[in-house]
Parts: structure tokens; sequence; C-alpha cells
């Protein structure tokens, strides 16, 4: 037909409809029809736009919700009314509306048929999942064909860099472009934005600096939105110069120094001078979530018509600006989350009398509140939390704001009674006062009808709580007070309450038992430690909401009632520390949600219920978090406060650490880790799956429970907690508990069990505490896995049990014997045998008898055979190792027998033979592993640097533990032969092994650089090596730094990703990154975690996987070791690469309160915790390691070592980077290390996202490794 395009014909309809289509178009020609304003969806489509639709539409791969459905000739031939489209009066298409319709496809497939409308003015495809990367010739033909006004690309799957804005120089009637909430990368687009009024694009990975090109050239921009990218540098000059400019987002991205004092000034290219108007349309700032430093600009008060500032979340200094008095229109001020210090200035809020929210929490502000705040009569938000504010309760300001909806006044220092009334803040909601010195009693006036939080935690109030008083609200917390009475009687009707937290008091009451009627919306319960007595009112099965129930560390009495079982939410029971008698339910079976029961030094008696596994694999993920701080404090096992349990759960919102020391349990307990804001539970199900979860901790220790462990208890794979002991329990341990797969804690100790430890056990490989001791169990305890790895306390006091680490079974069954005679003969002076007694035993003595002189021939015979073995071996030593032609190839040889034992098993993996190798010469390689020859130690033995005839140098590290040849001889073999097949550049490889008996060498590649710790943490002072190994005298540049850090990340990609099955290394940290002799990391040491099954330093059970100040938090509440946690460890060793510091390194004490936010490990500030308190008191840039900052160090690329007397000369070749793009990379470093170290491990990014980042600050640098 001569137009250049086909419309799609798939049936006779189509070929009909296409005629009707064709007269309509052609008649629509001669009519010349004007095209109309686009308000309407006109008469009907042209036949071109409605090919090009329907071209689109055979595009799309994916219509999940049919949004393109009536996109058809057959349905409806007027295709100006099908889905989204819009059309003007002529027919002609001029929007294209599919935003959320979820359409999967390739983008370039797609583009071209919407943008070849040549009459289209809107294109929306936000919200679908279309794919691939954005052509700058795609949206260039566009604009140059049609009058395209938007451009809508957001919330898609687009990658690659976007095309530059230059390149879209035709488009001439485009004003708005959206691309945010996609995966673009690179520099940022933005030389020019002159003929743009709006440009998001924001949520992606753009990365550079920002050119001050984009203001001073802005044209008719008003809105630009650059948030959560990865931009870095500093905040241009030249704001002030865009005088069209009205939003200004760029949150979530790296900026960082000092704001120029004339940022936001316009300054005149003739004579610098500042002009007041330069950013006199500026409503909407917000710089939040960066690293800028220094004082706020002053010239940021020019901008008058300010509305909203938001500058939180950096490193700003000094006091803060009275000039914010000149923003009479500012509505929204937050500078939260900086360092600003002084008091808040006189006067501040006299003008600002549209200010609405006012946030200046967790600075270092002094003082007290001053009264001319009292001025901002529309305030609703006032949150002054976390600094160091004094006086009382600022009554007199507070009853000047009627607006008031939120007065947030935590963790400072304020005094005083409590107000009598805040009858005027009849706008009032939430009224936090947690962290402060208020003392004497609640008022009862205190709540208005209104108030729905009363939060007044840690303080010192007393008397009681006049809920009577308090019937609107929904949440309230006294915890940490002198509250002596919770529940008024009657008990009011609460109908909006849903938290009740009174912990740490001194309440010394009953709980009502129409609580439940009282309060119907109840979901949290919190009354533990105080002294609460009387029962459990078996009402609260009327709590139909309640999730989180703690009763622990109280008087209460009676039974637990059967109709707990009742609740359908609950997923937190704990009870434990009380006086309760009686069983335990079996109702408790029937909670669907329920994961953390602790029911331990209760009175309990009867037995475990099997119906306790009920809900095995059906358990429904909780919502137990709601957004709550709370902690897990683990008491050390073993220790005095052993009838205390395992550890207490707190609710820590607003309750400072120091005010622990008020309650008995942490006054007496010594606890082994302090673990803050984490989810006790983690259940990959949900209602309905197949893949459920269950119980993850239950503690029944410390009461008087009897009968078997049920053995349905192996159905709780998700625990990882089982605690039993101190009980009455008898029969054996099933077997069936060796399925608790991720159970790490098991305590079992102190009943009455006997006969075998199930060896299934030993798969447990993840578990750390262990506790069987005072029990009648018998047998060998077995050899592998991590079982012998544990005391001998984890099993002493069963005298019928031997095996490592207990004394050898030949040596028990001799005890075992003697003492099973000594009570025969002791049993025979009391009562004499029958005679068919006597008969059964001289028969089996005889028996027993012929038995042993069988084996002893046997032995003989055995010994015979060996020596013969011996005679013909004697003079065959190895002269070469075979070539392995591949690296599954297993070799074995024997070896001289020179006074050890002659049975060694040499295997190599080296594509090149070790020549002459045997154990005798290993031994004289080394020096007998003589300390001279001593390299490093570590938790799996000791490394020895070994010269071999022919000059090769390897090193071979000894095992420490000893291992029964005759029991692990094939996992042994195994774990070799897949360590072996390991080749990674940025691993260590292993080259090979060698048996001799119990004795384990291990044979790796030599690193002459020796390990990163030696490089980071080691002084001038340091001296040379025994062995020849020169002391570090210089530290690493930057450059070398960089570099090191990615290798050891491709390294660890390697081992969780391409390794199959995948390698956790469970142990990374910088003594485990060698450094061969240009300064690349080798990560060494993977995969003997789990081939030594974890053996820790001391053998302790108290010791979690890893080396002290790289283990994550979760390790130690017996989570299973995961990937997240080597990506912690990851964290601390890129921590060591930025501050140059040890992971354990001591400040010593302060002096300075820093506790007063923040919830660090209790007993010692590590590294991690040292990093997040300079980066929140807004010094982040304090940790640097100012070596490689200037420039110190030596670089990797160029390094000469030469040995001159007892100095080692490193000339760095390389040109240093200045100062500030290196302090600009390490800030970027610092913070992928802070994303790593999160203390919540979903929250971590994967070693690949690691690796990503790296790349971003490097795209175009000099990393070329990338």
């Amino acid at each position: 037909m001569g137009f250049g395009w086909q419309l799609p014909i798939t049936s006779l309809w189509d070929l009909l409809t296409l005629c009707l289509f064709a007269g309509h178009y052609f008649s629509a020609i001669h009519a010349q029809e004007d095209p109309g304003d686009g308000n309407g969806s006109g008469g009907s489509v042209t036949l071109a736009d409605t090919a090009r639709l329907l071209h689109f539409k055979q595009s799309i791969v994916t219509d999940p919700s049919g949004a393109l459905s009536d996109w058809s000739l057959q349905r409806n031939s007027n295709s100006c009314s099908w889905f989204g489209v819009t059309c003007s009066s002529n027919g002609r298409v001029i929007a294209v509306n599919l935003t959320g319709c979820t359409l999967v496809a390739p983008f370039s497939g797609l583009a071209d048929q919407l943008t070849s409308l040549d009459q289209l003015q809107e294109l929306h495809l936000a919200g679908n999942a279309f794919y691939g990367a954005v052509e700058p010739e795609v949206i260039a033909s566009t604009c140059s064909a049609a009058p395209l006004s938007i451009l809508d690309l957001s919330s898609n799957n687009l990658v690659g860099s976007f095309p530059s804005l230059s390149s879209l120089k035709n488009c001439k009637t485009l004003t708005h472009l959206n691309v945010s909430r996609n995966y673009f990368n690179g520099p940022l687009p933005l030389n020019t934005a002159g003929f743009l009024s709006r440009l998001d694009l924001s949520h992606n990975n753009f990365s550079g600096e920002l050119s001050p090109d984009i203001f001073r050239h802005c044209g008719a921009l008003s809105w630009l939105d650059l948030s959560h990218n990865s931009l870095s540098g500093s905040l241009p000059m030249g704001i002030g110069q865009c005088g069209t400019l009205q939003h200004l987002n760029i949150s979530f991205n790296f900026l960082s120094s000092t704001i120029a004092p004339e940022a936001f000034s316009f300054m005149s290219s003739s004579n610098l001078t500042s002009v007041s108007a330069g950013c006199s349309n500026l409503s909407v700032l917000d710089l939040s979530k960066n690293l800028l430093t220094g004082p706020i600009p002053t010239s940021l008060t020019t901008c008058r018509s300010l509305r909203h500032v938001n500058i939180s979340f950096n490193s700003f200094i000094g006091n803060i600006p009275t000039t914010f008095n000149q923003l009479s229109n500012l509505e929204v001020l937050s500078i939260s989350k900086n360092n600003l210090t002084g008091a808040i200035p006189p006067g501040f809020g006299n003008s600002l009398q549209q200010l609405q929210v006012l946030d200046l929490s967790a600075n270092d502000l002094v003082g007290e509140i001053p009264t001319s705040l009292a001025r901002c009569s529309s305030l609703q938000v006032l949150n002054l939390g976390d600094n160091w504010l004094t006086g009382e309760f600022p009554q007199a300001i507070v009853s000047q704001m009627p607006a008031l909806q939120k007065l947030l006044l935590s963790f400072n220092n304020f005094t005083g009674p409590l107000p009598l009334s805040l009858a005027n803040s009849s706008s009032l909601k939430i009224l936090d006062l947690n962290a402060n010195a208020f003392t004497g009693s609640i008022p009862g006036t205190i709540c208005s009808p209104s108030l729905r939080e009363l939060l007044l935690a840690d303080n010192e109030l007393s008397g009681a709580v006049p809920l009577e008083s308090c019937n609107s609200l929904a949440a309230i917390d006294v915890s940490c007070n002198f509250i002596t009475r919770a529940f008024p009687t009657p008990l009011p009707s609460m109908p909006n309450m849903r938290e009740i937290v009174m912990w740490g008091n001194f309440i010394e009451q009953e709980i009502p038992a129409d609580i439940c009627s009282a309060a119907s919306q109840l979901w949290l319960l919190v009354l533990n430690v105080n002294l609460i007595n009387g029962t459990i009112p078996p009402t609260l099965a009327n709590c139909s909401s309640l999730e989180w129930l703690s009763l622990s560390n109280n008087h209460l009495t009676g039974h637990i009632p059967p109709e707990l079982g009742l609740m359908e939410r609950i997923n937190f029971l704990h009870l434990n520390n009380n006086s309760l008698s009686g069983t335990i339910p079996p109702t408790l079976g029937e909670c669907r949600y329920l994961v953390w029961v602790d029911l331990s030094s209760n009175k309990l008696e009867g037995t475990i219920p099997m119906e306790l596994t009920k809900q095995a694999g059906k358990v429904i993920k909780g919502t137990l978090n709601k957004g709550l701080r709370f902690a897990f404090f683990k008491y050390l096992y073993g220790d005095r406060c052993t009838e205390y349990g395992l550890g207490s759960v707190l609710i820590m919102r607003g309750v400072r650490p120091s005010r622990l020391s008020r309650i008995p349990n942490f006054q007496m307990c010594n606890r082994t880790r302090f673990y803050a804001d984490i989810a006790p539970y983690y259940i990959p199900g949900a209602p309905g799956s197949s893949e459920g979860g269950s119980y993850t901790y239950l503690d029944v220790g410390h009461n008087k429970l009897r009968g078997k462990i049920p053995k349905e208890l192996g159905t709780l794979t998700y625990l990882t907690v089982l605690a039993a002991s101190h009980n009455n329990l008898t029969g054996t341990i099933p077997f069936s508990l060796a399925n608790l797969i991720r159970c790490s804690i098991l305590h079992l100790d102190h009943n009455h069990l006997e006969g075998p430890i199930p060896p299934g056990l030993t798969m447990l490989g993840i578990m750390n505490q262990l506790d069987f001791s005072n029990n009648n169990l018998s047998g060998s305890i077995p050899d592998s896995g991590k079982l012998p790895t544990f005391p001998a306390s984890s099993f002493a006091n069963n005298p019928y049990l031997c095996g490592t680490p207990l004394p050898p079974c030949d040596t028990a069954t001799s005890t075992f014997e003697d003492s099973h005679a000594s009570m025969e003969s002791l049993s025979f002076h009391h009562k004499q045998p029958s005679f068919g007694v006597v008969i059964a035993i001289i028969v089996s003595l005889v028996a027993f008898a012929i038995l042993i002189a069988g084996l002893m021939r046997c032995s003989h015979c055995l010994t015979n055979t060996h020596q013969h073995v011996r005679e013909l071996m004697h003079d065959n030593s190895m002269d070469k190792l075979p070539i392995s032609t591949s690296s599954s190839t297993i070799h074995s040889v024997w070896g001289r027998r020179t006074g050890k034992p002659l049975s060694i098993n040499i295997v190599t993996f080296r594509i090149t033979p070790l020549h002459k190798l045997s154990y005798t010469e290993l031994k004289e390689a080394t020096k007998d592993f003589s300390a001279e020859t001593k390299i490093g130690s570590g938790g799996f033995g000791d490394v020895y640097k070994a010269t071999l005839d022919d000059n090769t140098v390897v090193a071979v590290k000894k095992l420490s533990h000893q291992i029964d040849k005759n029991g692990e001889s094939k996992d042994f073999n195994a774990e070799m032969t897949t360590l072996g097949k390991i080749k990674h550049p940025n691993l260590i490889c292993l080259l090979g092994y060698c048996k001799a008996d119990n004795e384990r060498l291990l044979i790796y590649e030599y690193m002459e650089n020796g390990s990163l710790d030696r490089w980071l943490h080691s002084n001038s002072n340091q001296q040379d090596d025994p062995n020849g190994q020169p002391a570090v005298k210089m530290g690493l540049s930057w450059d070398s730094r960089k570099r090191i850090a990615l290798g050891i990340a491709r390294g660890l990609q390697f081992l969780h990703r391409e390794c199959l099955p995948n390698i956790i290394h469970r142990d990374l940290k910088t003594a485990n990154v060698l450094l061969d002799d240009a300064l690349e990391a080798r990560v060494a040491d993977f995969g003997m975690a789990r081939l030594m099954s974890a053996y820790d330093t001391h053998h302790s059970t108290e010791m979690l996987a890893g080396t002290p100040g790289y283990v994550p938090p979760e390790y130690g509440l017996s989570l299973q070791c995961t990937k997240p946690g080597d990506i912690y460890s990851f964290g601390v060793v890129l921590l060591e690469l930025v501050t140059g510091r040890e992971p354990t390194w001591s400040l010593g004490a302060s002096g300075n309160g820093s506790e007063k936010r923040g919830y660090e490990d209790q007993g010692g500030e590590g590294l991690v915790g040292w990093v997040q308190g300079k980066v929140r008191e807004g010094r982040a840039k304090e940790v640097l390691d100012q070596r490689a900052l200037q420039g110190g160090g030596i670089s990797g690329r160029a390094v000469i070592i030469s040995s001159t007397s007892s100095s080692t000369y490193l000339t760095d070749m390389g040109m240093a980077m200045d100062i500030e793009r290196r302090e600009a990379e390490m800030m970027r470093y610092l913070s992928i290390a802070f994303c790593c170290v999160d203390d919540n491990p979903s929250r971590r990014p994967s070693i690949c996202d690691v690796i990503t980042a790296i790349r971003k600050i490097h795209r175009g640098g000099d990393l070329d490794l990338l």
C-alpha cells in the first residue's frame, strides 16, 4: 500500500476490519481534519497509529495483568478506546499511559513502535518490567518525529548508561523526564538540562561528581531529583545561579567535604558578588544521608522561599545558624543525626510561625530549650531527642503549641517532675520522655484524650501508673523505673491499647484477670523483671491479638494455663524464672505462630509433651519485631547465674544499657554477648506453604521434668536452641536430634540419660555450645564431626563414656569393669545370687576368655603381617611424586620409617612434581618443625616455611588437633580432594597433604610478603622474624589497599558462587589474607573450618565460629554460619584497610558518656563499634588511616624488595592521588564496610554486590583489574 508498515492480520475478521480502517483513513485525509486539543478519545484512530500500537503489543513478552487484552481489532475496532490510549479529536494518538501494568519486554524492541507515533505528546511506561539498555537514537528520533513533552520510564529494569542529555538536543518539546528506580549506572548524563523543567534520575547507580554546569546552565529546570545514587565529591557551586530551581533532592549519596559558604548565593560572573535573589524560588532542599561536613552554610538562608529543608544524617559541625529565623516560609526543618554543638540559639523560632516539623535530634546540643520556640505556633512535630539538653519539662513552651502532635525529648538530661497537665496540647498523640531523669509520680492528668503513646521508660518515676486516666492510649512504656503498682482496680476500658511494657520495676500485684477484655487489641505484654505474684490468668487466652508475652523473672505460682494454647497469634512466650508448677500444657502445640518458648527455672513436672512439635513445618512467619528495639543478653553458661537460664530478651526501646545494673540477673551473671536490634527468629514460610518453620528457641531447663526426651523434637528443624538441662529426664538421647541441622546450642546436662551419644549429632556442624555432662551416658563419643572438639567438661560425670575429649575407650573400659566388679561384690554381701545367675556369669566369663584369646592370636597375625610390610618398604622412599594430569587425581605413596609410624600417605594436587618428598624430608625442610622456621600460628595449627632440596619453598601447616586415623581417613581424604581442586588467583592453593598416623600436614604455596595483618598493624619497632622474614617498616598505600580489598572480594566470590557446593569461609580475617610478591591478596584457610569441623582455638563450647572481632553478632545467638556471616567478616577487614586499626583495638575509657545511644557489645568497644560511634558523632573522617590518606605506604604494582642488613626497602613507583580524591574514595569504602557489618544479616549485601559497588567507585579510574 506504500505506507512503509504492515498491520498484523491474523484472521478474516482482521482483514475486513483493515478494509474499513483503510476507508476511514483515506476519508480522513480528504477531510483534512484538525488535530484537536487531545483531551478526548477522538472519533477513531488512524490506521498507521493502530498498526504501531498492535506492533507494540506483539513486542510484549508477558502481560500478566492482561492490560492489553482489549488491544485487538476483533474486540474493539476503535483503538482510541483501548486501555491507556488517548487520542486527539482527529483520531491521532497523543498519549499512551501503561503505568503499573507489569508488562515484560525488551525495551529496544518495543520503543520503536510507540516512539514512532508522530503525534505522541506523553509516554508513561512506569511500573513495568521493561529491560535492557536505552539507546540514544530511540529517544532522539522520537523527539524529532513527535512533540513529546513527558517521558516516564521509571520503575523498570533498564540498565547501562543513560544517554547524555546533549544527545537529546532536538527534544525541544520535552519538559518532563523520569527514569528513576532503574539500574542505570555510569556518570550522570547532565552536561545540560536546559530544555527540561522536571528531571528525575533517582534510585539508580549513577556515580561520579556533580558538575557546576548543571546549575549554571539549568535553563527552565525547576525539579531535580538525584537521590539514592552513588554520587561523590563535593556539592558544587552555582546552585544559586539556577533561579528557576524549586525542588532539589540529592539525598542518599556520598557527597562529602564542606559546603562552600556561598554555595547558595548567586555569583555574578563579572564581579563575583553575592546577590540574595540567587535561589529565591527554591522551596525544597534535601541533602540528607550524605557525608557532608563543616558548618551549615549561612548562604542557605538566602533561599527565602524554602519550605522543606532536610540536611540530616551528615557530619555538620558547629552551632545552629541563627539566620534560620529568616526563613519565614519554612515548614519542615530536619538537621538531625549530625554533630552540631552548643545551645539552641536564643530567639530561634521567633519568625517561624509556619514551621510544622522541627527535628534537631541526635546531635550534641546542650542547655535548655529556648522560650522562643513557643512562637512556632504551627508546630506539629518537635524532636529534640538524643542530645544533652537540661532543665525541667518545657511546660510553658508546649502549652503554646496547640497543633503539637509529637513531642520527642528522649535521651537527654531533663529533670524534675512531669507536667501536671497537657490540657492545652489537645492534639498531642505521642509523648516520648524516655531515658531522662524525671522524678516523682505520673500525674493522672498527663493523658489528654488525644494521647496515643506515653513513653516514660528509664527515668526515676515511682508510684502507680494512672491507666484509669489514660484510657485512650495505644501504647505505654514505663520500664526501668520504680513503679510499684501498674493496674488499677477495676481495670478501665482501654479499647485502643496495643502495647503494655513495664519491665524492670517493682510492681507487686497480680495480673488482672480482665486485662484482655479491657484491652482487646493488645499484642505486646511485657511485665518481666518485677515482683508480680499470683497465677497466670487463663483469660489471657482472650487476647486474640497477643504476639509477645513476657512474664519472666517474677514470683508467679500455680500452673501454666492450658488455655494459652488458644492464643492464635502468640510468637514469643517467656515464663522463665518463676515458681510455676504442674505440667507443660500440650495445648501449646496448637499455637501456629509460636517460635520462642522459655519455661526454664520453674518447678514444672511431668514429661516434655510430644504435642509441642505439632506445628513443626507449619509455623507461619510472624511479625515479631514491629519496629521495636530489643536485645538478647546471652549469659556465660556454667557461671554462677546458671539458674537464670541461657539469657534474657528485653525491650530496649528508650533504655540505656547502664540501667540494666539495677536488675539482679545482670548483677550476678556474666554476659558473653549483648545482641541488639536482632530478629529472634526467621521462618521462610507463608500461610498454606509446605515450607513452614518451627520453634527456634526452646528452653525447659532447671525444672523437675521426667520421662524420655520425645523423639518428635527432631522434627523442629528450625530449632537453634534446645535446652533441657537440670531435670530428671531418663532414657536415651533420641537419634532424631541429628535432624536439628540449625541447632547451635544443645544442653541436656544434669539428667539421668543413658545409652550412647547418637552418631548423627556429628552432622550438626554449626554447634557451638553442647553439654551432655552429669548423666549416665555410655559408649564412645563419636570421633568425627565437631563433638571431639568440645571440652571434657561437656561430657564429664558420665562414668561409662569414653573417647576424645575424655580418656580413650580402653582405659575407660577398664575403669568400667573395675567399677562393675566392685558393685557386684557389694551386691553379693547384701543378697546371695541364685544358682541360675551364677551359671550365667560363669558361661559369660568363659565366652569372654575365649574371645580375648582369639583377639590376641589375631593381633599376633596382624603384627607379623605388618612387620613383613615394613621389611618390604623399609628402603623405598619416594623419589618423585607422580605428575597429576587432573586435580581430581589422588596419588598415595609410602615413606621411610625413621623412628616414626611408617603409614604416611602423601597426596599432591600440583601440576609440577615435588621431588623426593616424604614426611622425613618435610621434617628436615622445617628443621624438625622448629621455632626457627615457624612463620605463623592459628586456631588450626602452626605454619612453617619449608625449603625443599630443589630450593622450592612451600608453607607447611601442621594441624594441631590429633585425629584418630582409623575414624576419619575417608572424610579427610575427601575434604582434601575437594580443597585441592579449588584454584583461583585470589586463593591460596593447596599443593598437597601428608598423613602420618595422627599427624596431618597441609602443603601450601608460600607467600613471600606474609599476611595482611602484618602490613596493617605492625609498628616501626617490630623486629624481623627469626626465619628471615623482614618486618614491615612501611604501611600500604591506598592504591594497594584498594587492590587488596578487591582481591579478597573476588576470592570470596569464588567460594560463595563458583564452588559447588558453595564454601563458607567462617574465619575470614587479615591474618588469613596473604600477599604475594606483587601485593595481590590471596585468601587462605578457606575450608579449614569445615575440614576441622570448626575447631576453635581453645576447644571451648563458648567460642563462636571465627575470631573475636570478626564474628557477626548472629553467630552467638545460635544461628548457622552463613554467607552473610562471611560478609560481616569481610566488612571488618575492609574497616581495617580504611582505618589501619585492629578489630579488637581498645580505646579504654572514653569518659564522654557515649553510652547514651547505641548498643555496643558489653565489655569493650571493638573497631566496628568505635567507627559507628565516630560516624554517629559526625566525625567519620577521623577514622581514616592518615598514612594511606597522605599518600604514604607502598603500591603493589611496583614493589621492589631487597634485603640489606636488617631493613627492607620498599619503593613506590606509582603516582599518588591527591588527598581529596583519596579521602573521597576511602569514605566510599567506609560506606561499603558499613553495609557489610550491618547487625541484620538480611540487610548485608552479597559479595557480588560488594564487587559491583567497588567497581562503581573506580569506573573509569585507575583500578585496571576491574
